[in-house]
């Protein structure tokens, strides 16, 4: 240690006298109301909720972590603790008085800006599908997978997953930001079924609403995502069901469904590919398959 250290009553002190193990930071107040937020920046939505918790930790006397900011012409911008600064410009119009508060500079492109929001332990955790939309910006800027894993401290085999989420259609996405469908769950139908995933989803959880769930689980999609079995040895027909579906690009689902108002539970087909379900609900996959060839046998009898 170094000797010019007796007498020190602060760690500003020490670092003044350049005592082993002290640096000084350098931290600024600033008036919150003049800190500007990037549209389109932060990669995780306002949570009410957890702006409420920190307000109550504020009121309590707890002492927040510095926001992270930029300077860019004058302007100061924020780039890491929106819901910390949401917070504090809460408390401000509610009347609590709060002049100044710590901040520190970050130094860097923009680039390395997403990767400090991704890596910050300080903010709200992102949602699988939060991170592969800010990987995506990354990927955007010339990084590889590989590059973002070693940043964000994942696998590539995770960012690659994670990616594919991010390029999954709206219906996806929206479904698992509205929390019908964990992110687990909706890439693996998404691996299976690509473009047409949100239809195949929509439909598993049409099934799961008409059991009382909620959302679509791996539990609801496992059993109507097993492979087609078998035909019979010898069954014509089976056969011919089978290549139908195959040539048709069909799924046999089984589940519940509204119909003219009514719920019910039984089977029909769907082809995702054109985003068309069956009419009605039958009582076995194979009255469903015969429904359908019938129909199309109808329709190229009318042409």
């Amino acid at each position: 240690m170094t000797e010019n250290i007796s007498g020190a009553v602060s760690l500003k002190v020490l670092a003044e006298r350049k005592a082993d193990g002290v640096q000084k930071t350098t931290r600024f107040q600033v008036d919150p109301r003049i800190i500007e937020i990037e549209p389109g920046f932060n990669g995780r939505p306002i949570d009410q909720e957890h702006v409420e918790s920190i307000k109550a930790s504020i009121k309590t006397g707890a002492e927040l972590d510095a926001l992270v900011v930029r300077v860019e012409d004058g302007r100061i911008i924020l780039v890491d603790g929106h819901h910390r600064l949401t917070g504090i410009l809460q408390l401000i119009a509610e009347g609590v008085e709060i002049l100044r508060i710590d901040a520190r500079q970050f130094r860097g492109n923009d680039a390395e800006r997403i990767a400090h929001m991704l890596t910050s332990a300080q903010g709200k955790p992102l949602t699988p599908l939060e991170q592969g939309l800010q990987y995506r910006k990354l990927i955007g800027f010339g990084w590889t997978n590989q590059e973002v894993a070693s940043k964000v401290g994942k696998s590539a085999n995770y960012v690659s997953q994670m990616l594919t989420l991010a390029e999954s259609n709206s219906d996806v996405q929206g479904m698992v930001t509205r929390k019908e469908v964990a992110a687990h769950v909706a890439l693996e139908v998404v691996k299976k079924h690509g473009s047409g995933a949100g239809k195949i989803l929509a439909g598993h959880l049409e099934t799961a609403r008409s059991a009382g769930k909620t959302k679509v689980t791996k539990k609801t999609v496992t059993p109507t995502e097993q492979p087609t079995p078998r035909p019979i040895y010898g069954d014509l027909l089976d056969t011919q069901r089978l290549d139908y579906l195959i040539d048709q690009k069909a799924v046999v689902f089984h589940g519940g469904k509204t119909v003219s108002g009514e719920s019910k539970r039984g089977f029909w087909l769907l082809w995702p590919n054109i985003d068309e379900t069956q009419p009605g609900v039958f009582e076995n996959s194979r009255a469903a398959i015969d429904v359908a060839m019938q129909s199309q046998v109808e329709k190229e009898k009318a042409r």
